[in-house]
């Protein structure tokens, strides 16, 4: 990854946390959305290093998280058929449905796989012509362009057992939900800054107006 050294430059890190010291005046509680950002903060320690004053809270996380019960079954019932090679992102396999999960409907036979891109699945529905290959199409904005173009290339290539499961969720109404609870104690959101490079900033304006 470029520029890794300057995200660990230890005088940068500490030059901006007593900038937020200096400049804190009252009370803050301030969410981050991303789960990826949370996982950075924590292994950081980044919220060590953050005045008393500031306090994070832990936001709606990776997509697994606010996947749907229901959703999360459709994906298991759907594994289990004989004729479906089910595909999924590793974090996805542990994550219970109402009765199982993925790893458990694997254990009991159904063709679960890993992949790493929704174009790994698409390779093998093309390396396997017999059988229908599903891929579960779980994120945020992030992951919506991948999914499509695997929709698209297989429409271009002419593969006809390729299909995805689509779970897309958006930020700006998972925010919403949180900011409209009655007892919504959050005053700012560390915004996720990829589904900001997709959707742009626009999505928040309507949120920043209600709210």
């Amino acid at each position: 990854m470029k520029y890794l050294d300057e995200y660990r430059d230890r005088a940068a890190v500490q030059a901006l946390g007593q900038r937020i010291r200096d400049i804190v005046t009252r009370p803050w509680t301030v969410m981050e959305v991303c789960g990826g950002q949370t996982h950075s903060i924590l292994k950081n320690g980044l919220e060590e290093m953050l005045p008393a004053q500031v306090q994070l809270v832990h936001g709606p996380g990776c997509p697994v998280c606010v996947t749907p019960l229901e959703m999360i079954d459709r994906a298991i019932a759907t594994a289990r058929r004989p004729e479906v090679i089910f595909c999924s992102f590793g974090d996805m396999r542990r994550v219970p449905g109402s009765s199982a999960s993925l790893l458990e409907a694997k254990a009991d036979g159904a063709d679960v796989r890993i992949v790493y891109s929704p174009l790994d699945a698409l390779k093998l529905a093309s390396a396997h012509p017999g059988r229908e290959i599903v891929f579960f199409a779980v994120g945020f904005e992030t992951t919506a362009p991948a999914n499509a173009q695997a929709v698209w290339q297989a429409a271009q290539d002419g593969v006809t057992n390729f299909a995805i499961l689509a779970a897309h969720v958006l930020v700006p109404p998972a925010m919403a939900a949180i900011l409209g609870s009655a007892d919504c104690r959050v005053q700012a959101f560390l915004a996720p800054g990829h589904v900001c490079t997709v959707m742009g900033y626009s999505e928040y304006e309507d949120l920043v107006k209600r709210y």
